[in-house]
């Protein structure tokens, strides 16, 4: 059981990063919640509209589509080299679950916009201060949009 729980959780890959850099490790950990978090929202949010609904949702289909491309990009990172990338498709990935349940559950006035801000605050985690400032203009960019059809 430690086994498989060790394999889910990549840890082998986790020590391979050196102990002595210590915000590498910490964002991999970051990117290790990020991923599961992101999976289990986007997998409960398309069973509960799976289930409500009768029919075949977008939404939904979406939904599943997030959440198998946010665990498989977890699962299959195994170079220290290739994770920037890993963490790029991981906040891409959660951005457009916000995005995708805010429009399609009543834009802007959807409390799930505010989460917005952790998708930020993520993206300065990863990538400091230059590579945040893409996530930060996209979300305004995305706030303008849905502003202007209030």
């Amino acid at each position: 059981m430690k086994l498989l729980l060790k394999l889910l959780l990549r840890q082998h890959l986790y020590e391979r990063i050196s102990s002595d850099d210590l915000m590498s490790r910490q964002r991999f950990s970051l990117f290790r919640i990020l991923s599961f978090t992101g999976f289990g929202v986007s997998l409960f949010t398309a069973i509960q509209i799976s289930a409500t609904f009768e029919g075949s949702s977008l939404t939904a289909t979406l939904m599943y589509i997030l959440a198998t491309v946010i665990m498989v990009n977890f699962l299959t990172v195994n170079n220290l080299t290739k994770l920037p990338i890993a963490y790029s498709v991981a906040l891409i990935g959660t951005f457009l679950v916000i995005h995708i349940q805010a429009y399609t559950a009543g834009g802007i006035m959807n409390t799930g916009t505010m989460y917005m801000c952790v998708i930020i605050m993520t993206a300065f985690m990863f990538f400091g201060p230059r590579g945040w400032d893409y996530v930060y203009n996209c979300s305004n960019f995305e706030c303008g949009i849905l502003l202007l059809y209030l």
